[in-house]
């Protein structure tokens, strides 16, 4: 289906903006509307909702804006490339600061709960295990977690329908890397001779 709505592309110049400015081109698609609803859609399928609103004579992403570029890992200097088959729904890509599109990552959130803290343990969720990791990865009895500069081994322990991550390491990761109850982490896949992620805190 050929695209409805013509994309547009934006730089990055400020990571840790709350709000990104849309460009004028775009503007007279959505003169009839002050406040909407939107979708950001990932390549890996990841969806965000945003706000777009009209803030005096400018257009741009507001409420939750800041969530989508800390949860995807977006940094000044990125480009991003929107495309629109309707008004409301955003498919984006990423472009590094060397303008190469930035290859799928893969990863999922984990809200941390009082059990997580107190037992160190931590569930890889299985509609991950099952796409991402069970027959894709030659070893899958442990994971390294890269937090904050350190490294940690974690064992998985597979059962009764669960893949869970605890022991070994698990507990100087969540002290040293400052998880605490309500803390949001997003664990992203980079390493496929054994399980490997990439842990950050969004609240950090």
């Amino acid at each position: 289906m050929a695209n409805t709505f013509d994309p547009f592309v934006t730089i990055i110049t400020d990571a840790s903006s709350p709000t990104l400015v849309l460009p004028e081109s775009i503007y007279h698609q959505y003169t009839n509307h002050v406040t909407i609803n939107c979708t950001i859609v990932t390549r890996e399928h990841r969806t965000y909702e945003v706000w777009l609103v009209k803030v005096v004579d400018q257009l741009q992403f507001d409420d939750s804006w800041e969530y989508f570029v800390r949860a995807e890992d977006i940094r000044g200097g990125y480009i991003l490339y929107f495309e629109r088959q309707i008004l409301y729904e955003f498919v984006v890509k990423v472009f590094t600061c060397n303008s190469v599109e930035r290859p799928p990552q893969y990863r999922f959130f984990v809200e941390m709960k009082k059990t997580h803290v107190e037992r160190a343990r931590l569930a890889i969720p299985m509609s991950f295990w099952r796409e991402h990791i069970e027959d894709q990865i030659h070893d899958t009895s442990r994971a390294i977690l890269m937090c904050k500069g350190r490294r940690y081994n974690v064992p998985i322990i597979q059962g009764h329908g669960k893949a869970l991550m605890e022991h070994g390491d698990c507990r100087e990761f969540m002290d040293r890397s400052g998880i605490v109850e309500d803390s949001t982490c997003v664990f992203t896949l980079i390493g496929y001779e054994c399980v490997v992620f990439k842990v950050r805190l969004l609240d950090a």
